[in-house]
């Protein structure tokens, strides 16, 4: 499986993002654009110990948070 498509809404600096990945996608941009926070997105939903964390509404206790980040899986074809 692959990452087709991430969603990131009010996650750091991104209000909103719907980010489509083609077969390789490389980022390139200046310092402070959001690269390594769209990879600390992809960490959230993907990383490995995904399974243990709380969403930030169990955290804060706002129930109107859900998870800033959502992944979107395809094949490899």
């Amino acid at each position: 499986m692959k990452v087709v498509k991430l969603t990131i809404q009010n996650f750091r600096g991104i209000r909103l993002a719907n980010l489509l990945f083609d077969c390789h996608t490389l980022m390139v941009g200046t310092n402070n654009v959001g690269k390594s926070t769209i990879c600390e997105a992809l960490d959230l939903v993907l990383g490995p110990d995904r399974l243990n964390r709380f969403p930030p509404a169990q955290r804060t206790g706002d129930r109107r948070l859900g998870w800033p980040c959502c992944c979107l899986f395809g094949s490899w074809r």
